[in-house]
């Protein structure tokens, strides 16, 4: 399913069951950059994993507290992007996402998120959008930085990996801030 087309080679669909052995080789080919940054990455083990993830996006989907969309280049998995602790009683949700290395520094996530944050405005009625990044993680701070994002302050602390306890810098944005291209 579709969620959004960002451009012409862009586009946004619901991570399904259909992109599970995608997934996982994109994870496993990565896993080295992403496990820098991002748990999970060790631990997905085999193309299971991925299946078991997808399906626990979709449970959260059909409960209204994430959306999990495959980022698709030209028919291509290249990456993942989310909403998740979504709040919808306060217009509330934070976005996650990542790429795999083949794809970064060509924009693609800049234009997958600036094509998300429009859906969340005007498909989930959100008002306020918040991005957390690891604050060593340059590559990921500068998508928010790019977008108009305010930085808001640095979550001291905030996650606890094997290479010890990290803080994350947190970014938001209104809806009455956001300006469209």
């Amino acid at each position: 399913m579709r969620i959004c087309l960002a451009d012409e080679e862009i586009s946004l669909e619901l991570l399904e069951l259909k992109h599970a052995e995608a997934l996982f080789r994109l994870t496993d080919e990565n896993r080295e950059q992403l496990g820098q940054w991002l748990f999970w990455a060790n631990d997905t083990k085999v193309a299971g994993d991925s299946a078991a993830f997808i399906r626990s996006t979709l449970q959260a989907f059909a409960e209204g507290k994430t959306l999990a969309a495959a980022i698709m280049v030209r028919g291509e998995l290249a990456g993942v992007i989310d909403y998740h602790a979504i709040v919808p009683a306060h217009g509330r949700a934070e976005i996650g996402y990542w790429l795999g290395q083949a794809h970064q520094g060509q924009g693609i996530m800049t234009r997958a998120c600036r094509a998300f944050i429009g859906y969340g405005w005007s498909g989930m009625n959100l008002n306020r959008i918040v991005i957390m990044a690891d604050v060593e993680n340059a590559a990921s701070r500068a998508i928010p930085e790019r977008l108009g994002f305010t930085l808001e302050g640095v979550m001291r602390e905030w996650e606890i990996k094997e290479s010890g306890k990290r803080d994350m810098a947190l970014y938001s944005i209104l809806r009455s801030e956001w300006a469209e291209d």
